[in-house]
């Protein structure tokens, strides 16, 4: 744990290659808080702290460590709004709908779209909140949001087919 912390405060970018054995070290200890005190103190590039945290949140995720997710939710937030980045904004958002975050993954992405970006990077975004809409049960709109995605001029190839695929889904759902 210690060596980990040692190269986190001296490398965060190549640490967070070795963020998962840490997490389980830290697991098996009880002491995850502490994980988020060190991203906290040595990562001073807010991107890098939406990586940190999104892996941490979602590594507890999958390991069904729901109620130990909740102190990297804010986190994760507040990096992505610090950094300003679209992708770090599209990290954020895409991890706390996985998280079952909906709440705070939809207001993020509002939040998002408000500033400049990329048509691939905002169709990601606008696919995120079809996703969760859909999550939410609410086919009908998220239906109603892809087809106003698909209609973009100059959207990625590869947004638009998952447009496609998530409207053909929403589709077999309604019937």
């Amino acid at each position: 744990i210690t060596h980990f912390e040692k190269l986190l405060s001296l490398d965060p970018r190549t640490a967070a290659d070795l963020l998962d054995p840490y997490l389980n070290a830290l697991q098996l200890k009880g002491q995850l808080n502490r994980g988020l005190e060190e991203i906290l103190k040595v990562t001073g590039d807010p991107s890098v702290r939406v990586a940190l945290f999104a892996r941490t949140a979602l590594g507890l995720g999958a390991l069904q460590k729901r109620q130990e997710i909740d102190p990297f939710v804010l986190p994760l937030t507040v990096s992505a709004q610090e950094s300003k980045r679209p992708q770090d904004y599209l990290v954020a958002v895409t991890s706390l709908r996985r998280l079952g975050k909906t709440k705070e993954a939809w207001e993020l992405s509002e939040e998002s779209l408000r500033i400049p970006m990329d048509l691939a990077i905002r169709g990601a975004l606008l696919l995120e909140r079809a996703e969760i809409l859909s999550g939410q049960g609410k086919t009908a709109e998220a239906d109603r949001l892809c087809l106003e995605l698909l209609k973009i001029q100059g959207l990625p190839e590869q947004i638009r087919q998952a447009a496609e695929r998530k409207r053909a889904d929403l589709l077999q759902k309604k019937s």
